[in-house]
């Protein structure tokens, strides 16, 4: 059985290969649907895009499908198949079915070390997107998915820019981006580059803490115009330590915001470590993990809110005390250790040389999978810490050859698995000077040696 699309993105003419199940959401541009891939039997994200289209929209639309498939990252979505039948044309990506960042903000407030990690993680792929000649130009919640584990998904670039080359797609007069989150150079019809990128996640580092955009009120003329005049928003006092970082990723003017957004990853990085040393944010803490090791098993879930409803005084000790009933139960209903199977895939894989990729086949990984479980296992931990060292010491072998870009990659890669290495710490402040280059500028620079 085939696809059925119309020219509206309902179910009426054939794209070969493809079982239509729902549709997942619809744009000025495209729908989307789930789909599956008939020839693996793989679940896909479809995207259609409309036939009334015309050709410029068209050619965005081919120009998202280059831009995704260019760039291999952990955290941009992945794009499987790009293809035309009759009047329709389409691209199959992978299908995220944690849902996206819009959605579980209309939940309620994402706590701030979830915000701070979210933020980080967009902003390392950006950064990624930006060494290669990419501005995405349309950062927002809606264009963020999860993958099952948690893990943020930048999508959509239909409207991205490659810099390197001069568009037609940019033309002058024409308005890209969505008002409460456009950066304000944007609005001016003023050259962007990757730090319009970084205004637009400051943006959306708000929202994930107060709940709402700072500039939403009026017609998106009026928004458009507070992008551009209004001073960076005030957080609440409870977020107050969150302010310089805030301000510098919403100044109105790029050369006051970070250079890079390698150097915004850096304070991000710096900001969660500081927040996570607080004592009093243990109990934030103590409920991710709590939520995250106990969510396959909903009837444990009103026992953990309850016990977070409690006063701050007793919460400790009661939230140890339902985790620990929790986990002998739920270990005994499940069977096997689970973090024995985790460790053991976490060995293989290292051995494998499988430290970060495949993101879900990784050491990386399974690793993060037993300290949701077990937050103080050592045999994780020490694990988390020989993939940074490893990462360390290929990123030192690079310097000695010159390799900057590859460098980069691995002291940032090491630096996910445990922030606070000082081998890789001290290595990214050697290495500032040399984030602020281009990839290209990077690798003439290493020419010159060769």
């Amino acid at each position: 059985m085939n696809a059925q699309i119309s020219d509206t993105g309902n179910p009426t003419e054939t794209i070969p290969g493809f079982e239509i199940e729902r549709q997942l959401a619809q744009g000025g541009m495209a729908t989307v649907h789930l789909a599956t891939q008939l020839s693996l039997h793989r679940t896909v994200a479809l995207k259609v895009l409309r036939a009334f289209s015309d050709p410029e929209h068209q050619e965005r639309f081919f120009n998202e499908s280059r831009i995704i498939a260019s760039l291999n990252h952990r955290n941009i979505v992945t794009i499987h198949d790009v293809g035309q039948f009759g009047k329709q044309t389409f691209l199959s990506m992978e299908y995220y079915e944690g849902g996206d960042l819009a959605s579980k903000i209309d939940q309620g407030l994402v706590d701030p070390c979830t915000a701070l990690e979210i933020t980080a993680s967009i902003g390392d792929c950006l950064g990624f997107a930006h060494d290669h000649g990419i501005i995405h130009r349309d950062v927002k919640p809606a264009n963020i998915l999860f993958h099952h584990d948690g893990t943020p998904i930048l999508t959509d670039f239909g409207i991205a820019t490659d810099v390197t080359v001069d568009s037609s797609l940019t033309a002058c007069g024409t308005t890209i981006g969505t008002p409460c989150y456009v950066s304000p150079e944007q609005v001016q019809g003023m050259a962007t580059d990757g730090r319009s990128d970084i205004y637009s996640l400051g943006i959306v580092l708000y929202e994930m803490l107060v709940g709402e955009p700072p500039f939403r009120e009026g017609s998106a003329i009026e928004i458009m115009a507070a992008q551009v005049n209004l001073p960076p928003p005030k957080l609440p006092e409870r977020l107050r330590e969150f302010q310089p970082l805030l301000n510098r990723m919403l100044a109105k003017k790029p050369d006051e915001r970070f250079a890079t957004a390698d150097d915004m990853v850096d304070a991000l990085r710096d900001c969660q470590i500081d927040y996570a040393g607080d004592g009093e944010n243990a109990h934030q803490l103590l409920r991710r993990l709590a939520n995250r090791m106990l969510g396959a098993r909903e009837r444990y879930g009103e026992a953990i809110q309850e016990t977070f409803r409690q006063p701050s005084v007793y919460r400790s000790s009661i939230a140890l005390f339902v985790l620990a009933v929790a986990w002998i139960v739920g270990s005994a209903l499940r069977g096997p250790d689970p973090i024995d199977e985790y460790l053991g895939k976490a060995e293989q894989a290292f051995a494998d040389d499988r430290l970060a990729y495949p993101v879900e086949e990784s050491a990386f990984f399974y690793f993060r999978e037993v300290l949701t479980l077990d937050w103080e296992n050592d045999d994780a931990l020490e694990g988390l810490h020989d993939i940074a060292e490893t990462y360390a010491d290929r990123a030192e072998g690079d310097l000695v050859k010159s390799n900057f870009p590859s460098a980069k990659f691995h002291i940032d890669r090491g630096l996910e698995a445990e922030p606070g290495n000082e081998r890789l710490r001290k290595l990214r402040q050697d290495t500032k000077g040399l984030r602020r280059f281009p990839e290209k500028v990077l690798s003439g620079i290493k020419s010159i040696f060769d």
